[in-house]
Formats: structure tokens, C-alpha cells, sequence
């Protein structure tokens, strides 16, 4: 188990390089690379706005562009530091998620966005039926499948008396729906594919829905008290799904029967964001005291 220490400013977002060397830290207006082997700093981007813990981060499968958000996404080259803005701006951004062969891009919140990577221009979004009465939309998450054939969307429509939050996936060639789920409460602002893409995970405040794609059922409803998920991914291995809560706990949820398996209790603060090493044996967390922990896996 090891602590990194960035800047003492609440971390968001995580994300591994896909070699495991590195990590993006996303933190108060800021975007930080670390070489995980010394924990030094190795790039840090600056991204303007009035939100700094909605600042987002994602790897590129191949590790040599870096996907940046705030109020509006980029690209950035990380051997020469340039950095590409992305068609689509005014929007806050609660994921960003690149299709595994590395062509496009995702990005979930107020707005849907979807790029073609090397063109560095938009993409065909996919259609949800309106909902009658609604005020506006917004689309808090997105994801891909592991195949890359597939993707995830949240959206919420906001109505009265009760908004309502549809969580769909369609077909990545042809946009054509594949399933699509709805409930009340809070928005979808978490959305994660099992490994072999038949689960997918919803997380809403305090409300964690698991579905079967290949069955068409929610297969779960998890709770932790009153606590709100912050985060959920699968296990590299399979057999569980790991959640942070913003309290200083990650739990394992053993997916054959959906109850907290283990529990890591860390002395790092409220949890905010957890993301598993490329090769399965190591987790990072990290939360309010801007400190990020890797643990072992077993």
C-alpha cells in the first residue's frame, strides 16, 4: 500500500495509463500526470471554470492523448503538449469514456457528446423517445463495452412531479437502442460494464442498479444507507463490483449474490473516485484530502 500527495485539493477523477505507469489526477481546475514509479508530476493542464471539482480525465487506449474536461473537453498530445479543443463547449462534464480501439470518444453531462478521435469532430448522437412534460434534459454519464460495440447513456428528464432517469445502450455501428431502463430518484452519474459486458452498473445518489443486458432485468438495487455512490467498477477478475461512497470505505459487492463481500477501511478521507490497474492487481482511490492510495488487490 502506498500514499501519494498532490495538491491537498479534494481529487474527482482518476485514470491509468495503459501501461500502468501513469496516472491522471484530476483536482481543483486541474488535470496532473504522475509517473506512479517515483510519484513525481510529470504534465499538469489547467482548465478554467467555476466548477473545479467537475474537471474529468481519461487515458487513450494507446497512451499518447489524454481526454481533458471542465466546461469544455480536449485532447492532449502528451509528447508534444498540445492540446485539440472539442467541438461542443458550455457543458459540464461528469465522465468522458474512449471506445477501446481508440477512434471515439464519449462525454456525459449536461450535454452528450460523442467524437471521432482523429478527425477531432462530432459524431451522430444517439435518440431516446421524449418524455412528455419535460422541462429539459441532461446526460449525466456514458461508457463503453469492453468489446467496444456497444455503449452506455444516462439521461434525465427533468418533470414534475418526479424526473425521470432512462439509463439505455445502443449499438455503436447503427445507434440502433439494445435496451433501455428507467427509474425515479437521483440522476445516473456513474455508468460501468461488467469485463464481458452482460452487467451493466447505474449509480444514482444513494440507489446502485445493476442490469442484465442479455436477460433485459434489473438483476440488483444496492444501498448503503444514506450514502451516495460516487463511483462503480467492476473487478478486473469478474466476480465482484467495487463502489466508494464518499466515506472513507471501498466495499466489494460479490456479484452472484450482490452483498458486500469485503470491505478496505482507509485513512485517506471521503472517497471520491476509484480505478483498477490495467493489469488487475492493484486499485487506486482517492477523495477530499487530495491523498491517493494504491492498494493490492489480494
Amino acid at each position: 500500500m502506498r500514499v501519494l500527495t498532490g495538491r491537498k485539493k479534494p481529487i474527482a477523477n482518476l485514470s491509468y495509463s495503459p501501461d500502468g505507469r501513469r496516472l491522471a489526477v484530476a483536482s481543483d481546475g486541474r488535470v496532473a500526470v504522475w509517473d506512479l514509479a517515483d510519484g513525481r508530476t510529470l504534465a499538469e493542464y489547467t482548465l478554467p471554470g467555476m466548477f473545479p471539482l467537475q474537471v474529468k480525465a481519461a487515458f487513450h487506449p494507446g497512451g499518447e492523448l489524454l481526454a481533458v474536461a471542465h466546461e469544455r473537453a480536449e485532447l492532449v498530445d502528451l509528447a508534444t503538449g498540445r492540446r485539440d479543443k472539442l467541438p461542443g463547449q458550455g457543458a459540464l462534464f461528469n465522465t468522458l469514456s474512449f471506445s477501446p480501439d481508440g477512434r471515439e470518444l464519449l462525454g456525459g453531462g449536461d450535454h452528450f457528446f460523442r467524437w471521432d478521435v482523429e478527425a477531432r469532430a462530432k459524431l451522430p448522437a444517439p435518440k431516446l423517445p421524449a418524455v412528455k412534460g419535460s422541462a429539459g434534459t441532461t446526460w449525466p454519464s456514458a461508457a463503453f463495452a469492453p468489446d467496444g460495440t456497444r455503449f452506455a447513456v444516462s439521461r434525465r428528464a427533468w418533470c414534475r412531479p418526479t424526473n425521470v432517469n432512462t439509463t439505455a445502450v445502443f449499438d455503436r455501428a447503427t445507434l440502433a437502442p439494445l435496451a433501455r431502463f428507467e427509474a425515479a430518484g437521483h440522476d445516473t452519474k456513474r455508468l460501468a460494464f461488467s469485463r464481458d459486458g452482460r452487467l451493466l452498473a447505474a449509480a444514482s445518489g444513494p440507489v446502485l442498479r445493476v442490469y442484465d443486458l442479455t436477460a433485459g432485468a434489473e438483476v440488483a438495487v444496492l444501498q448503503v444507507g444514506k450514502l451516495h455512490f460516487m463511483t462503480a467498477a467492476f473487478a478486473p477478475d469478474g466476480r465482484s463490483l467495487a463502489t466508494v461512497s464518499k466515506d472513507r470505505t471501498v466495499r466489494f459487492f460479490d456479484v452472484a449474490t450482490w452483498v458486500a463481500a469485503r470491505t478496505y477501511d482507509f485513512d485517506v478521507g471521503p472517497l471520491l473516485d476509484l480505478a483498477f490497474a490495467p493489469d488487475g492487481l492493484t486499485a487506486a482511490v482517492a477523495g477530499d484530502t487530495g491523498r491517493v492510495l494504491l492498494f493490492d488487490l489480494e
